[in-house]
């Protein structure tokens, strides 16, 4: 039979291996949450760069629209001018 000392002995040899398994099982649960928020910000980054991407069209569509009045409105000038001349 075990005497006082080998069962305090197989006690603590037990102890710490529950100790192992428990933060084992801890660190397996925060990597898995890790990943989970990697893929999260994988997604983000790439709603994000869809975003970018769709604001450069709507930025270069701004700009087209701002020339275009640009050019009306010069159009305009120069034929007011042409106008007030031709009426001289």
């Amino acid at each position: 039979m075990y005497t006082g000392g080998e069962w305090n002995l197989i006690y603590v040899i037990v102890s710490i291996i529950l100790t192992i398994v428990g933060l084992s099982n801890y660190l397996l649960t925060q990597i898995q949450k890790s990943s989970e928020c990697n893929e999260i910000i994988l997604q983000l980054n790439r709603e994000g760069e869809k975003l970018n991407e769709e604001s450069k069209v709507i930025n270069e569509k701004i700009d087209n629209t701002i020339d275009r009045f640009h050019h009306i409105i010069n159009s305009m000038k120069t034929f007011q001018i042409l106008h007030t001349l031709s009426n001289k």
